[in-house]
């Protein structure tokens, strides 16, 4: 009867293969597990920085906490005044005609 191990979903025969290789195989195996593992960590805290840097971008959600609205709305609030005290003058007296 062939004697069989299973470790971590593989099946080695110990028929063929020596222990030392089994062991060989299964620690590259686990090397290769923990670098996808570390790898999938940065990824996962890359991307919460990114969603960090967004929400800062993005502002509150509060209009009256929402600097970044807030600006945006003085800014137009303050091109309003300054186009209320905009006056437009002509050379001439008259009408105009037609446009081309």
């Amino acid at each position: 009867m062939k004697k069989k191990i299973f470790v971590m979903g593989k099946v080695y025969d110990l028929g063929t293969l020596s222990v030392d290789m089994i062991e060989n195989a299964v620690q590259a195996d686990l090397d290769k597990v923990r670098t996808t593992w570390q790898s999938s960590e940065q990824s996962v805290s890359s991307i919460q920085a990114n969603i960090h840097n967004l929400r800062i971008q993005r502002g509150e959600r509060d209009e009256h906490r929402n600097v970044t609205l807030q600006k945006s709305r003085n800014a137009l609030d303050e091109a309003e005044l300054n186009l209320g005290w905009t006056k437009v003058y002509a050379e001439a007296d008259g009408t105009v005609s037609t446009c081309n």
